[in-house]
């Protein structure tokens, strides 16, 4: 009798312990297949441009998918626009390389949170406004410094002669919250209209200078602005490149004065 009791409890611990492997199972399964989703895709596309995925690198053409810790890169004659799910924008310029580090966006919790590396070149950033969202954390990070906003557009360019790498952000609109790596209690507000030069770990913040501006805007000129979410959505259904020609779902936005 005994003996039965002790074998009932060893099936019933087995059974429980199948049970847990079998949800961590499915959990596990769950998070692959959300991980395997696509984040957003290319929209505007010029000259060759190369997207490492999964130790694999390829040639992306206009609407390749873009996936979480991807790494895009544009060559001497090539840049690229990329177009994410919650209607932000980055438009690459030439020798530009960029990872896709972190990116979450869940609309039904009012949830983003977005970081962006940039290893080299120059790229200009569209942020979506997400008035009623309780978290909306997009960041740009490059060796020297941390970039973070909400909803604003901006440069970032990442330069480096011999050891020494210095980022320069530009501020078209709204206002950026700028640290420096390594130091986030080291921080500066940057407003529209200015520019922050981050090198030797120090910040240098002035007006934009007369020519700066032209010199920011060079291969970043004209990013797309899908005129909402679901238009976006639906060209990724779509998945097709010339939709972006057949419907009137976007609009060029004007560059600044130069």
């Amino acid at each position: 009798m005994y003996d039965g009791r002790l074998r009932q409890k060893s099936r019933m611990k087995r059974v429980t312990l199948l049970i847990f492997i079998l949800l961590i199972a499915l959990f596990n399964s769950r998070l692959v297949v959300a991980a395997s989703e696509p984040v957003g895709q290319a929209t505007q596309l010029t000259g060759t441009v190369e997207v490492e995925r999964d130790g694999m690198v390829r040639t992306a053409a206009v609407g390749e998918p873009v996936y979480l810790h991807d790494k895009w890169s544009t060559h001497s004659e090539s840049k690229v626009e990329l177009g994410f799910l919650d209607n932000s924008h980055v438009k690459m310029a030439p020798n530009t390389a960029l990872e896709i580090t972190e990116y979450l966006y869940k609309p039904q919790e009012k949830q983003r949170q977005s970081l962006l590396s940039m290893a080299s070149g120059k790229a200009r950033f569209l942020v979506q406004e997400l008035q009623d969202f309780k978290q909306k954390r997009f960041q740009v990070q490059t060796q020297t410094a941390i970039v973070g906003t909400r909803d604003t557009e901006f440069i970032v360019s990442v330069l480096q002669v011999g050891d020494q790498v210095t980022t320069e952000v530009y501020c078209i609109s709204g206002e950026i919250k700028i640290s420096i790596a390594g130091q986030p209690a080291n921080v500066v507000i940057v407003p529209a209209g200015k520019v922050c030069v981050i090198s030797n770990q120090t910040f240098d913040v002035h007006e934009l200078q007369p020519g700066e501006a032209g010199n920011f805007m060079e291969g970043v000129k004209g990013v797309y602005h899908f005129q909402s979410v679901e238009a976006f959505e639906q060209l990724q259904q779509d998945n097709d490149s010339s939709t972006l020609n057949e419907l009137n779902v976007f609009e060029e936005l004007a560059s600044p004065s130069q």
